[in-house]
């Protein structure tokens, strides 16, 4: 890129790289993060190579991000939706549910959809699983926003 100064290494600056990081962590791709710098795609990728603290700065940010991403995931299935609880519970499966009714690779079954009520409640009581009552749930959010009610 004919604006870049020459860097003898091909690296980000220290700085270039917490900019670069700050862009990541409010959620912008690295090209993007590196159009919005002025350097090549391939100096972030030399800088990667090259830098373990990079990499560590990098691999903390993405993280964080994937923490956010499941935060959500958890607030949907506490206000009631299925199949975020679904995700949730075939992805980070509590203690003890890793027996029983397992398939080949010692996890639930492939479609938990595909079981009936029935079986699925089988399943919960062999776990210890309290299933709330309806009137125990608390109501499904239908907008997107945060309410003090």
């Amino acid at each position: 890129m004919q604006g870049e100064q020459p860097n003898e290494s091909r690296c980000l600056t220290s700085d270039q790289q917490t900019l670069l990081i700050d862009v990541l962590a409010r959620g912008g791709s690295p090209t993007a993060a590196c159009s919005q710098l002025g350097v090549t795609f391939e100096t972030y990728l030399a800088t990667w190579a090259e830098d373990a603290a990079f990499r560590e700065r990098l691999a903390a940010v993405t993280a964080a991000l994937s923490q956010n991403v499941a935060s959500a995931l958890y607030r949907q299935a506490m206000e009631g939706s299925v199949s975020a609880q679904q995700f949730w519970l075939k992805s980070r499966p509590p203690l003890g549910w890793i027996d029983g009714d397992q398939d080949s690779e010692g996890g639930l079954p492939d479609d938990l959809n595909a079981l009936t009520n029935d079986e699925l409640e089988r399943i919960a009581d062999s776990r210890s699983v309290v299933i709330p009552s309806k009137g125990e749930l608390p109501p499904a959010r239908t907008d997107r926003e945060d309410t003090d009610q």
